[in-house]
């Protein structure tokens, strides 16, 4: 029996991921940046070189540079004009590539930290578009533009994406310096605060119980588990028990009871008991526990 599924994996052949779709279609990148790259990694650009393609003739300069006819490759990466934007992105990012291709850009950012990878990536596909931005505006608008004027646009295309980027900087002075040159807002982590606990050991021929629960919604089915320790920390015995359908609070209440009823009948004398629910323990301190409890 062939499934449909079957049917459509025969009749289509599955394409292998594109390397960049990950890369592209990410929160921290717009989606008009996301879709304009897209046309970009599948040279659906209407450069000098694609239109030629197509039949259309025409004369090809680079209206950037003035230096070479107009195909994607030299328009984004062997330009002058384009390479001395790149070459001033990578100053601030503090890193050098090589052989620029777009591959090459994106994947430098795998070596970054979290955030910092998040405002490179959004340089590299927003820079890209300013590019074509800026030769669209020479050859439609006879705009000109300035080496500064373009890394302005890009200085606050990163600070853009600082904004839409919820990933968080290392607080090491790699990231603080690159941070510092980019003049961009800082993505603090949540500081750790760090607590020292204890488990004391119950005194001779005593027993300490530490009891918990577990529950699959509140209410939902729960169970209780309970371990009995010596003054030497060994364990002497061990419950564990299905319940039903009970609450949480009602779950550590059970759990507490059931474990003393089972030292009880062991013979063991009971310390203290130990629970990690603080409404639990208070209600038994109180002397409030709930009456179904009682009743049970």
């Amino acid at each position: 029996m062939i499934t449909y599924l079957g049917k459509t994996c025969t009749l289509r052949n599955k394409g292998q991921t594109s390397w960049w779709y990950k890369l592209l279609f990410r929160k921290a990148i717009h989606p008009r940046i996301s879709i304009w790259g897209w046309r970009l990694c599948h040279g659906r650009l209407p450069s000098d070189d694609n239109l030629q393609k197509k039949g259309i003739v025409l004369v090809s300069r680079c209206c950037l540079c003035s230096q070479s006819v107009e195909t994607i490759k030299h328009l984004f990466w062997d330009c002058s004009f384009s390479s001395s934007l790149w070459i001033w992105l990578e100053d601030l990012f503090k890193v050098r590539i090589l052989e620029r291709n777009l591959k090459s850009l994106v994947l430098e950012g795998d070596k970054m930290t979290p955030y910092v990878h998040d405002l490179w990536i959004g340089a590299i596909w927003g820079g890209s578009n300013l590019i074509w931005q800026a030769r669209n505006n020479r050859i439609f608008e006879n705009q000109l533009t300035t080496l500064a004027k373009e890394q302005r646009k890009w200085s606050k295309l990163i600070q853009d994406t600082t904004l839409l980027s919820s990933r968080i900087m290392f607080s090491c002075q790699t990231d603080l310096s690159i941070l510092h040159s980019l003049r961009v807002l800082l993505h603090h982590g949540r500081s750790t605060a760090v607590k020292s606990r204890f488990w004391e050991l119950p005194e001779k021929d005593e027993v300490k119980i530490n009891t918990d629960r577990t529950a699959r919604g509140n209410p939902g089915k729960g169970g209780i588990g309970c371990i009995y320790r010596d003054c030497n920390g060994k364990v002497l015995g061990t419950l564990a028990k299905g319940l039903g359908l009970v609450t949480n609070f009602t779950a550590e209440c059970k759990a507490i009871i059931q474990g003393i009823e089972f030292a009880s009948s062991n013979g063991w004398l009971i310390a203290w008991v130990e629970s990690d629910s603080k409404a639990a323990v208070e209600a038994f301190n109180s002397d409030k526990i709930p009456w179904i409890l009682e009743v049970d």
